[in-house]
């Protein structure tokens, strides 16, 4: 691991009060690479984290310069949270307006719930959770371009047919106000951000829900069972590609000492996360030190060679030995191999295979294909893997 990564991993620690496995020992005349440094802060999402801990613990590790730096990333990422603060209780009025239930998850909710202040971590979205069939979609999107958002695709120079495939390949709906500079996504095809990895009918999580409270203000949120679930498996199916993720995991499973695992570790099995789940508390602990539920270590014990390799691939991505977003075909590769052992069933394994298959907008770029004949798009996506990408 590089120092500068191991530093980040340390001041993060400190700051979140987790004791790292491997902690930075500065050693005078060590040289640290403040622009590497500085751009793995900005990545992992943890500017505010690092300039705080810098100054706290590290004072004339960097230059004045860099520093000055950090401090200006950590106002502007304060501006953007404090902007989608602002939008919060009227966005959740304005799908309430419609008549349809809606919960807040990860974000400031997420940020409530961990450290009882919503701007006490960086994020750069709402995700919002709504029980709605299509009609309902439509009635919350007039509410919100009442409030100045439009649909992210609709800016997008595709065709109807292009922006059909588009809403096919995708989870859940965008929308962005290019005014205030926030972006909402509207989660409401199963459990969005995880669907393929696991899917929960929406109706059992609203009826598990929690409140969370800010500024006299009341919010729906994930109950505790379902958001330590959401946290896992979302950071299982991106690779643990990001600090960000990694810390909020960790924290979960430090403070979530009277969970009771057994049932918890039971509700994995039903939706097949065991394997993601064991495997990503395992590649957790690797960076921290973290208690081990008895349910996880027993699976570990009895399924230790695939764990090693998950958490093999999952520490590649976090050290950016494998980028992240993925770029080549290799590394595309890379991330769908390590997807596909996430979980043994067959089925997510198909899902996820065939939604490699669905065209998207690298192919939109290359024709514009009329309504009949945009089967062809199927043809194309397999055709631009097997030419390498660019060559196609």
């Amino acid at each position: 691991m590089i120092p500068e990564l191991s530093l980040l991993i340390t001041i993060c620690a400190r700051e979140r009060g987790l004791i790292p496995k491997r902690p930075f020992r500065y050693r005078p005349g060590q040289g640290i690479n403040e622009e590497r440094l500085l751009k793995l802060a900005d990545m992992h999402g943890v500017i505010g984290l690092v300039y705080k801990g810098l100054i706290s613990w590290y004072p004339n590790l960097l230059t004045a310069h860099s520093l000055d730096i950090l401090r200006m990333k950590t106002l502007y990422k304060r501006i953007l949270v404090e902007r989608l603060l602002s939008e919060w209780p009227g966005l959740i009025q304005a799908v309430e307006r419609a008549g349809i239930p809606v919960l807040t998850f990860k974000g400031p909710a997420l940020a409530l719930q961990l450290f009882g202040l919503p701007d006490s971590r960086e994020y750069c979205d709402l995700d919002l959770l709504v029980l709605s069939n299509r009609h309902g979609l439509n009635s919350i999107i007039r509410n919100f371009e009442e409030r100045g958002y439009r649909l992210y695709i609709d800016n997008l120079p595709y065709s109807q047919t292009q922006r059909r495939l588009l809403l096919r390949k995708t989870t859940h709906l965008i929308l962005v106000n290019d005014q205030k500079h926030t972006v909402v996504e509207i989660h409401s095809k199963g459990f969005g951000p995880l669907q393929g990895l696991y899917s929960v009918p929406i109706k059992e999580i609203f009826q598990r829900c929690r409140i969370v409270e800010w500024n006299n203000e009341r919010f729906l949120s994930l109950g505790k069972e379902d958001n330590t679930i959401c946290i896992l498996a979302h950071g299982a199916k991106h690779a643990w590609a990001y600090l960000k993720w990694i810390l909020d995991a960790a924290i979960l499973l430090r403070d979530n000492r009277e969970t009771d695992w057994n049932t918890l570790w039971h509700k994995m099995e039903i939706l097949g996360l065991e394997r993601a789940l064991a495997a990503s508390i395992a590649f957790i602990r690797t960076l921290f030190d973290l208690p081990l539920p008895n349910e996880v270590c027993r699976y570990i014990e009895k399924n230790g060679n695939v764990i090693k390799r998950i958490v093999f691939s999952a520490s590649r991505f976090f050290c950016g030995k494998i980028s992240y977003p993925v770029q080549t075909n290799t590394e595309k590769l890379s991330l769908l191999l390590y997807q596909l052992m996430l979980k043994k069933s067959i089925s997510y394994k198909l899902y996820t295979l065939i939604k490699r298959l669905i065209p998207a907008e690298k192919e939109f770029e290359l024709l514009s294909i009329p309504g009949p004949f945009s089967f062809l798009y199927w043809i194309i996506r397999p055709l631009r893997f097997a030419l390498g990408g660019k060559r196609f």
